[in-house]
């Protein structure tokens, strides 16, 4: 049997970071892909070792080495024994799986254990993710434009309009700890617009040139996100042929991705001060 070194890398990366993801999910835990991916590392440096020793102890005490180590790269600080557990459970599974597919294309064992498929198992993982990704993108994409509840929003900053869509978050709400006011979150989408490029790239990256402001954390699905809460932001809100003056509310820039221009609390909603007018298309 010929076994191609390109072939043991990329099988071992990306089962290693795949299963790494599934341990995360099991332990309900957001996908840490940067651990995955040293961890695929690492294990991949592992499989390519294997070959190289010849007494079973060895192999063994290198298996629990890798054990000890994946966890520690994956789940420490906190979730170590039970993450290592997880993982351990999601490769037991997926190699079980991949025996069970291999003996009915093949009726032998002894074939299913060695190669199993007559393609690298990697490529029908990785189309299977990518399928995935995608459909998934595209069925979030329609249940957010069909079921999300949106408010017309109009911001402006030192000259600058930007006329977008709000999501209408009712499960949530930003609030500053410090004046007790709404926020309304501005997505990078906007953000961007009402910055100018040397205040935008001081914005993203750091340094001198950003919005005057004060930083605080915005828990989400997607993690902690930074917003910048400043003060020379205007934001008006339209519901039918009324305009709605926010002013009791703060402003946070971000870098949050949306289709949405902005994420707005219900409890923005009830510091307007109704006008007469509609917003003009920018």
């Amino acid at each position: 049997m010929v076994v191609y070194v390109e072939y043991v890398i990329i099988d071992n990366f990306v089962l290693t970071y795949y299963i790494a993801v599934i341990a995360y999910r099991l332990l309900r835990l957001r996908p840490r892909r940067w651990r995955a991916a040293v961890a695929a590392l690492i294990g991949t440096g592992a499989a390519l070792a294997y070959p190289l020793l010849d007494a079973v102890w060895a192999v063994w005490l290198m298996r629990l080495a890798l054990a000890v180590a994946l966890s520690a790269v994956l789940f420490v600080p906190g979730h170590a024994v039970r993450g290592g557990l997880y993982f351990l459970l999601s490769t037991a599974v997926f190699g079980g799986a991949l025996f069970f597919l291999g003996y009915l294309l093949t009726g032998s064992a002894a074939a299913a254990t060695l190669q199993p498929l007559s393609v690298p198992v990697a490529v029908p993982v990785l189309a299977g993710a990518v399928l995935y990704r995608v459909v998934r993108r595209a069925f979030t994409a329609v249940r957010r434009r069909t079921a999300a509840e949106t408010i017309r929003l109009k911001v402006e900053r030192r000259g600058k309009s930007v006329v977008c869509d709000g999501l209408l978050d009712t499960g949530n709400g930003v609030f500053d700890e410090h004046t007790g006011l709404p926020v309304v979150v501005l997505t990078a989408r906007t953000t961007v617009r009402l910055l100018s490029d040397e205040e935008f790239a001081a914005f993203a990256f750091g340094g001198k040139g950003a919005p005057p402001g004060r930083w605080i954390g915005v828990s989400g699905a997607g993690g902690t996100q930074k917003i910048l809460l400043v003060q020379d932001v205007r934001i008006a809100l339209y519901t039918g042929r009324d305009k709605n003056i926010l002013n009791d509310v703060a402003a946070g820039l971000s870098l949050i991705r949306s289709p949405y221009g902005a994420i707005v609390g219900p409890a923005v909603l009830r510091e307007s001060e109704p006008q007469f007018g509609r917003p003009a298309e920018r």
